[in-house]
């Protein structure tokens, strides 16, 4: 029986000066929506974020020169 497909999981940190939309853009990316306000607050977050190639293909193969 063949073990199913493990998605990689990433750690990424987000670093920037104060009102540079770090959390915009993060936010963007988990929900999808765009927030035009936003109120600072200092706090740590830990969302997971599922990236996958565009045409499915499950891992890269390499390039070949046909």
């Amino acid at each position: 029986m063949a073990k199913a497909a493990e998605i990689p999981t990433f750690k990424c940190v987000s670093c920037g000066g104060g009102g540079t939309d770090k959390t915009t853009f993060v936010k963007r990316h988990m929900t999808g929506e765009f927030e035009k306000k936003y109120l600072a607050i200092l706090e740590v977050e830990f969302d997971p974020i599922v990236f996958r190639p565009g045409d499915g293909q499950k891992k890269f193969v390499g390039l070949c020169l046909t």
